[in-house]
């Protein structure tokens, strides 16, 4: 449920109503006040899909400003023609330092 709650966060951040989020993940809002509550990976994976296409942002809220719906997938497809994992990886986070500019937020 602390994921969950985790999520619910970006909600708060952007002053958005999770509830069609909630609903769609099927997961009750009177779940989230009793913190021993475990929600499915199917859950938890719906819950974020919407999270981040309502609220135009993959980060869910961690940084200075949203990474935009499809940022993700822009830098896995910079990263397909590395040669091996290292240069991947060397440019996964060379690209996302440039869209994060360092600065992590969390509140």
């Amino acid at each position: 449920m602390a994921f969950v709650k985790a999520v619910l966060r970006a909600y708060k951040k952007y002053d958005v109503d999770p509830s069609d989020a909630l609903r769609e993940a099927q997961i009750a809002p009177a779940l989230l006040e009793h913190p021993s509550t475990n929600v499915t990976a199917s859950q938890f994976e719906a819950l974020c899909r919407v999270a981040m296409q309502q609220l135009d942002d993959e980060a869910l809220g961690w940084y200075s400003r949203p990474l935009p719906w499809g940022t993700y997938g822009l830098l896995c497809r910079a990263s397909l023609t590395s040669p091996n994992l290292g240069v991947a990886l060397k440019r996964w986070c060379r690209h996302h330092r440039l869209l994060t500019e360092g600065t992590f937020i969390w509140t």
